[in-house]
C-alpha cells in the first residue's frame, strides 16, 4: 500500500519506508506515505535505526515507530506529534563512513566518475540556497582522508576521473595541496580531475594548471544574478572586475568552452537585472574570442523559494512573468557562440509547490502517481496535464501554492523541523536582502 496508515497489519508483511536527504526538511508533502523521516546527516542515525529495529524486532509496527520516534533526528508522521525534530549533525567527517567501493553502473551515466565529498556545509550564505543553510556549520575532510578515499574508490571502480565535491569547492582550505598530491600520486595513469562550479574570485592559476595537467574537464561558474544590486539581495558577493579577471584567467589557461549558471525570478529582480545577465554573457564572449573561444553554455533556472532559507516566506513569480523573462533573455542571447539551456517552467512550478507544500499536496502526489506520473524531474517524461488534473480533483490551485507569500508570523508547514538555523537569523537575513546588503563570509556563529 502507498499510504503508511494502510501498512499497519498484524502479520507484519510490509516494509518500513524511511526517507532522508535535503527534501526531508519539509516532510509534510510526503508524510502520508513515509513511515519515518531522517532529518540531517545520516551516518550516525542509520546505525541507531538498525539497533532500535533489532531491539524491537517482532513487535507491532506501532511499537517500532514509537521507538524510532525516541531517536534524535527522526520524524514519525503517524504519531502526529507537534514536537520539533532536531537535525542530526556529524561533527567529524574524517571518522564518518564513506563509500570506498561505489557501485559502477552497467550503463553510461552523466556523472560517470568517482566523487569524493571534501566538505559539508558552506560559509557563503547565499540567501536562495537551502543546502548552504541546512548543512551549517562548515566541516572539512582532511587532505589525507580525501586522498585516501579517492585512491580506494579509483582502485575499486576503474574510473579515469575523480570529482572533488563541495558546496563551495574554492573555499576548501587544502584544495591546492590535494590537487598537487593527487596528480603526483597518479602521474602517468591519466586520471583526470573535475571540480563543481567555482565561485567567482576563487579561481587561480595554480588550480587551473593542476586540473588541466591530464585533460581539461568542464568548467562552470555560477554568477546567478546579472547586477551588483541583485547580487547584494541574494548575498552573492563578487564584483564585475573579479568576474572579468576569472574569465581572463580561464581563457588564458586554455579553456575554450565554459558554462555559466544564472537564475531568473529572484526577489526584486527587474529588467535591468535581465539585461545584466546578457551583458555578463557577452563579456565572456568578448574576452574569449581573443583566445579561440568555442562556445559558452548558459544555463538559466527559475527561482524556487525553499524552506529554512531567508526567502522561505516569499512566493515564486507567476508563470506568465517567468515565461516572459525567459523568452526575453533567450532573445537577448541569440548568438552562434551561445548554447542557451532554460529550465522547463512547469517543472519549476511543481518544485515550488512541493518545496513549500503541506500535507494536502500529498493527496495530489498520490493522485498524479495513479494517473501515471513518473520521473517528473525530466522534461521529456513530465505529464503536466495529468498533474493539473490531479490538482483540480483535489481542489488545489498549484499556481496559488507556488506564488503564495507567507507573513513572518505564520506557522509554516516545515516548522516541525529544527535545522539549527533560527527564524530570528533568517528574518535578519531577509531584512539584509531587502536592503541589498551583504553578509560577511563566516564559519562560526552563523545560524542565529
Amino acid at each position: 500500500p502507498i499510504r503508511s496508515e494502510d501498512r499497519f497489519d498484524d502479520k507484519r508483511t510490509f516494509p518500513l519506508i524511511i526517507a532522508g536527504g535535503p527534501c526531508a526538511v519539509n516532510p509534510k508533502p510526503l508524510a502520508k506515505f513515509i513511515d519515518a523521516f531522517v532529518i540531517g546527516d545520516g551516518e550516525d542515525v542509520i546505525k541507531e535505526i538498525i539497533w532500535t529495529y533489532k531491539e524491537h524486532r517482532g513487535e507491532k509496527r506501532e511499537a517500532i515507530l514509537e521507538a524510532f520516534n525516541n531517536i534524535e533526528g527522526i520524524y514519525v508522521p503517524f504519531l502526529h506529534s507537534d514536537k520539533r525534530v532536531k537535525r542530526r549533525f556529524v561533527n567529524n567527517l574524517d571518522i564518518a563512513p564513506y563509500p570506498e567501493a561505489p557501485i559502477v553502473p552497467y550503463i553510461q551515466i552523466i556523472h560517470d566518475r568517482v566523487a569524493v565529498e571534501v566538505s559539508r556545509g558552506c560559509t557563503r550564505g547565499c540567501r536562495f540556497c537551502q543546502a548552504g543553510m541546512i548543512y551549517r556549520p562548515l566541516r572539512e575532510r582532511s587532505a589525507e582522508n580525501v586522498l585516501s578515499l579517492a585512491e580506494k574508490a579509483l582502485k575499486h571502480t576503474g574510473y579515469d576521473e575523480v570529482s572533488f565535491t563541495s558546496l563551495s569547492i574554492g573555499d576548501y582550505e587544502p584544495l591546492i595541496y590535494v590537487l598537487r598530491a593527487f596528480n603526483r600520486k597518479f602521474s602517468g595513469k591519466h586520471i583526470a580531475i573535475s571540480l563543481p562550479s567555482l565561485r567567482v574570485g576563487a579561481v587561480n592559476r595554480e588550480i587551473l594548471r593542476e586540473i588541466k595537467s591530464v585533460r581539461k574537464t568542464g568548467f562552470t561558474i555560477a554568477p546567478e544574478a546579472g547586477t551588483d544590486r541583485l547580487r547584494g539581495v541574494i548575498n552573492k558577493d563578487f564584483t564585475i572586475e573579479e568576474y572579468i579577471r576569472t574569465l581572463e584567467l580561464l581563457f588564458s589557461e586554455g579553456w575554450r568552452r565554459i558554462k555559466l549558471y544564472f537564475m531568473i525570478g529572484l526577489p526584486t529582480e527587474g529588467d535591468e537585472d535581465i539585461r545584466g545577465i546578457r551583458d555578463m554573457v557577452f563579456e565572456a564572449i568578448n574576452i574569449g574570442k581573443r583566445k579561440g573561444l568555442q562556445g559558452i553554455n548558459v544555463s538559466v533556472s527559475a527561482f524556487v523559494p525553499k524552506p529554512h532559507t531567508p526567502f522561505q516566506w516569499l512566493g515564486q513569480l507567476p508563470v506568465d512573468e517567468l515565461r516572459d523573462r525567459q523568452r526575453i533573455l533567450k532573445g537577448m542571447l541569440s548568438h552562434k557562440k551561445i548554447s542557451f539551456k532554460e529550465q522547463h517552467i512547469p517543472t519549476s512550478v511543481l518544485e515550488a509547490v512541493c518545496s513549500r507544500g503541506d500535507e494536502r499536496i500529498g493527496d495530489v502526489i498520490e493522485r498524479a502517481w495513479y494517473r501515471g506520473c513518473r520521473f517528473d524531474g525530466w522534461r521529456e517524461t513530465l505529464k503536466f496535464d495529468k498533474w493539473l488534473s490531479a490538482f483540480d480533483r483535489e481542489g488545489i490551485d498549484p499556481y496559488k501554492y507556488a506564488t503564495r507569500t507567507y507573513t513572518h508570523s505564520e506557522k509554516l508547514p516545515w516548522d516541525v523541523v529544527d535545522t539549527g538555523i533560527s527564524k530570528k537569523f533568517l528574518l535578519k537575513e531577509y531584512s539584509m536582502a531587502v536592503e541589498g546588503r551583504f553578509t560577511k563570509d563566516c564559519k562560526i556563529s552563523c545560524s542565529g
